[in-house]
């Protein structure tokens, strides 16, 4: 499992091996806001050779994964180098594939800057590329060597990063802790970043450091964390297809609204805790941009979902109650298109 550090012993990590054995990657549409951050904390980080992506899910892909390589190459990089992924879950899931796959793997180290990265994205080794339309269908369990959280960055968010984050908080009270799903349905904590939110970001980070660290290659009880996601990857790949694209968590926190229907109607989940959290997604998220008519095309991208053992049979993780998750739940296409039917007449 990777080490959380602050920037003081980044500095101090960098210093060992010399900047110009360091590479620095983000994209173009945080640089501007974060590195002027990150430099005035760091400033030796200012003077190692950076690489800057295009911004945005449709840039994960094996072709920018290529051009950093062709970069880490034209730097004289080595197995021995450092590449730093610096920016949301996009970032450190393409960097810290890059990272994973060149010379057979280069030591990277992640800054999550964004609320969805530090909760989720940065920590428990899972990196990919998105392939022919389908959400991290190519990767590779690779753990960062270390993973720097500093909650500042969170200020330079703008309110739709912020929520898409903190839709996978609220996925990590559902699963693991009743107290702090409660705390996350508190509208005060979701109008935006404050330093009050701070233990909340961390009790959801080491939360997600327990259950890696026993199961890092999501044999079985890593299945959990993936609550929310077999819909809100569909949801997030068909907007994808629809040129449309929509922030990963805000597609999660649909998800969680059909997963949570679904564990109602096949694992007896109280719907008293249902209604909150509909209620909840539907007055802070955007709405919910599909029909009837996307069903059949939902359910196909459902069966491309990496929980699956075959296409056709569709695997969830669902609640018994609140943190108590049951795995490789199989799901009938009649019951997806039931609980989405009922996620139409909530969020709608």
């Amino acid at each position: 499992m990777s080490r959380r550090i602050d920037l003081k012993e980044l500095r101090r990590f960098i210093a060992e091996r010399g900047d110009n054995d360091v590479f620095l990657l983000s994209d173009g549409g945080a640089a501007p806001c974060v590195l002027p951050v990150l430099f005035e904390s760091a400033p030796e980080l200012s003077g190692v050779r950076q690489i800057i992506v295009a911004p945005g899910d449709d840039y994960k892909s094996l072709e920018t994964a290529s051009e950093i390589w062709k970069q880490l190459i034209e730097g004289g990089a080595t197995r021995k180098s450092l590449l730093i992924n610096i920016g949301g879950g996009m970032i450190t899931d393409l960097g810290g594939f890059a990272a994973a796959l060149f010379k057979r793997g280069m030591r990277c180290v992640n800054i999550p800057t964004t609320l969805l990265a530090m909760a989720d994205a940065s920590t428990g080794g899972k990196t990919g590329v998105n392939f022919v339309g389908l959400k991290n269908e190519i990767g590779v369990f690779s753990e960062p060597e270390c993973v720097v959280i500093e909650p500042r960055f969170l200020k330079t968010l703008p309110y739709s990063e912020y929520l898409s984050g903190y839709a996978e908080m609220i996925k990590t009270g559902l699963i693991g802790d009743k107290t702090l799903y409660n705390a996350l349905l508190d509208a005060d904590n979701v109008a935006g970043y404050r330093g009050e939110l701070d233990s909340l970001i961390m009790r959801c980070i080491a939360f997600k450091e327990e259950v890696t660290s026993l199961d890092p290659h999501e044999k079985g009880l890593r299945k959990i964390l993936n609550y929310g996601h077999t819909a809100g990857h569909a949801f997030e790949s068909l907007q994808m297809k629809r040129n449309s694209p929509v922030a990963h968590g805000i597609a999660v926190a649909w998800g969680l609204v059909t997963e949570t229907i679904l564990s109602h109607l096949l694992a007896g989940f109280d719907s008293m805790n249902l209604y909150p959290l509909a209620s909840f997604i539907k007055e802070h998220y955007p709405s919910f941009p599909f029909r009837c008519k996307d069903y059949e095309e939902l359910i196909a991208l459902m069966q491309h979902d990496k929980k699956n053992r075959h296409t056709s049979e569709i695997n969830f993780t669902l609640l018994r109650q609140i943190g108590e998750p049951e795995t490789d739940c199989i799901v009938s296409a009649d019951e997806i298109r039931s609980a989405l039917d009922i996620t139409l007449d909530l969020l709608v």
